[in-house]
Parts: C-alpha cells; structure tokens; sequence
C-alpha cells in the first residue's frame, strides 16, 4: 500500500467518522416545536417547552453537528481526491480553538473564506481605504457570504452578524493574535469566542426570523 492511498483512507475514514458522529436531529431539540422535543426532562418546561439548560444544549449540539458535517463531507472528498493524485487544501483546523474572528475564519471553511477574501474584499478595496471602508467592505463580504449559503432573511443576519464580529474584533486582532496568554487566560477567551460563533449559529438554523 502506498503513502498517497495510506493518507487517501485516513481521509476517507476520519470523513465518515465526523459525519456518522454529528448529531442527526441538527440541534432541533432546543426549539421546543410543539412539545416534539424528547420527553420532559430536567431542562423543559410543563407542556413540552424546552427550557434553557436544553435550549444550550442544542445550540452546541448544532455548533458540532455542523462542524462534524462540513468537516466530514471536505475529509471524504479530500480523500477521494488524494487517490486520484489530486492534493486538496486542509478545509478546517480546528475552528473552535480561535480567540477572535479573524482566526476563526482562517481556521473554518478556508476554501469558501478564502474566496470571499480574493474575489470579493480585495477586490472591494480591502483595508486600504482606511477604518470606515475597511469595516463597510467587511461587512459586504460577510452579507454576500450569508446570501452564498441561501436566499433568506436568516442568512443575511448571520452574515451581518460575522460581519459585526470582524468589525468589532478588528482593533483588536493583531494584539489577540501576536499575545502569549497563560494557560487559563487562553481557555477562557477561546470559550468566549466559541460562545459568539455559537450565537451566530442560530441565526443560521433559524427557519424564519
């Protein structure tokens, strides 16, 4: 058996794997529809409503059912590709270990974040306009990366929100990256930060506004 069919299988099953892992129901259970999330438990409401301790548990269901998925369906292709002698680029690495939204977003979805980089905030003029067109060109980008996934209102805000993110964070990005935080200090932003994506993800789950 060769090197490249070696990495080719690795790939394949590494995909499968993360995809047979990540949680069917897509996180439905915090939405609480009419009483269908399972049984009354110790989170839900009288009635069926989910409460909040479930609600959390579905937004990170879903932050990892998404992950598991994207994650796997790019390792299976990676795979297949490595066989026929066609090296694909890493997709992923390790997103939810980013402190800020720069670094998430060379961590998450690189070919898609990459593009939106080449072919649409460069081409609007980048950072090289100063502060305020550097943000409007960010948020642009983000708006146009939302619409990509779907035309709906839902992913106009989730990529408003990334936007914001990016807008927000920006001041603050090259010290964040630059810094050598402690152990703890390293932790606590990075469960912050993870938190923040989280949010975004039920903007993008959301089935109506």
């Amino acid at each position: 058996m060769t090197r490249r069919t070696v990495f080719a299988l690795t790939w394949l099953v590494a995909g499968c794997l993360d995809s047979a892992v990540a949680p069917e129901d897509g996180g439905q259970g915090w939405r609480g529809d009419e009483g269908e999330a399972a049984g009354e438990g110790e989170g839900e409401l009288p009635g069926g409503e989910a409460g909040g301790v479930d609600r959390l548990v579905g937004i990170y269901a879903f932050a990892f059912q998404i992950y598991g998925d994207f994650y796997g369906y790019s390792s299976i292709a990676r795979g297949i590709a490595l066989w026929m002698g066609i090296d694909l680029m890493a997709n992923f690495r390790m997103p939810y270990f980013a402190r800020s939204p720069g670094d998430f977003w060379q961590r998450w979805h690189i070919s898609l974040s990459s593009w939106l980089r080449d072919y649409l905030y460069i081409p609007l003029g980048g950072n090289r306009g100063g502060r305020w067109l550097t943000y409007r060109n960010l948020m642009i980008t983000m708006l146009l990366g939302g619409l990509w996934h779907g035309a709906g209102w839902t992913f106009v805000l989730w990529g408003l929100y990334q936007g914001l993110l990016l807008c927000i964070y920006r001041p603050f990005e090259s010290r964040i990256r630059q810094s050598h935080p402690s152990l703890l200090r390293r932790l606590v932003e990075t469960f912050l930060f993870f938190n923040l994506i989280c949010l975004g993800w039920l903007f993008f789950r959301a089935e109506s506004i």
